[in-house]
């Protein structure tokens, strides 16, 4: 056989063992979430799934009802995904290791990965018994395929608000699932509304991804930033840090973020 068509064969094998390395492969044994799949139209839990993670409006009245007042710590953590869930358990256990334990994790997104159905199931089994409550918010991974659909059925409305003291927390999912990014008209408005009723000037926004420039309310995709004539105390992304070098097809998980207000 000619050496060229040798070193193009090689060439070809060497390419196809990387592409086959570059996906994650989600953990055995994670909740089955086939129904999904099979129904394109399911956006409701079966008896069996029903309460095996909380939503995020029962982890906030979780949160309220342990607060005692004074300095208030959580933990931000994003984009997680990793081979079997390795790297995202590894935080959890960095976590628990917090002296004293923070009040609440919030998650800001990519916690799933294609095929979304085997991916989320692993991820629901890796949080069931964690070191604190945990608040999600999507990340443009966590919406392909099923995954919308799945993060409304266990996880609720994709923006909500809470209020601890006087800071009040504002969570919104600027993520598309085709990299369409951005807050839309709907969504200013109820932002504007919730920050009408806050108790105080001072407030965190958490969201997936950092900020492009002030809201602009005649703009249909906005940049996301503070909303003018609204202080906003603190900014939290998902996504912090510039485009490093790819680990696979995908970034190497965010090391989680302790903050203290």
């Amino acid at each position: 056989m000619p050496q060229k068509k040798l070193r193009s064969i090689a060439l070809i094998i060497a390419l196809v063992l990387l592409a086959g390395n570059c996906r994650y492969r989600a953990e055995a044994g994670g909740f089955d979430l086939s129904a999904f799949r099979d129904d394109p139209e399911l956006v409701s839990l079966s008896d069996s799934l029903k309460g095996i993670v909380p939503t995020n409006a029962e982890v906030i009245q979780a949160v309220e009802a342990r607060d005692r007042g004074g300095d208030l710590r959580f933990v931000v953590i994003g984009d997680t995904v990793s081979k079997y869930n390795e790297t995202f358990k590894a935080f959890l256990g960095e976590i628990a290791a917090l002296d004293p334990k923070p009040a609440f994790i919030v998650h800001l997104g990519d916690r799933a990965v294609s095929p979304v159905i085997e991916s989320f199931g692993a991820y629901l089994k890796a949080i069931q018994d964690p070191p604190c409550p945990i608040l999600h918010v999507d990340g443009n991974h966590d919406l392909r395929e099923e995954g919308e659909r799945l993060a409304r059925a266990f996880f609720g409305g994709r923006d909500f608000t809470f209020d601890l003291g006087d800071k009040r927390f504002v969570f919104m999912g600027d993520a598309g699932a085709r990299w369409s990014h951005g807050f839309s008209r709907e969504q200013l408005g109820w932002l504007e509304r919730v920050l009408r009723r806050a108790r105080s000037e001072a407030g965190v926004l958490l969201r997936p991804r950092p900020a492009a420039g002030p809201i602009q309310a005649d703009r249909s995709r906005p940049g996301l930033a503070p909303h003018a004539g609204h202080r906003q105390r603190t900014g939290v992304p998902g996504h912090p840090r510039p485009p490093p070098r790819r680990h696979g097809r995908f970034r190497p998980p965010s090391r989680p973020r302790l903050a203290r207000l």
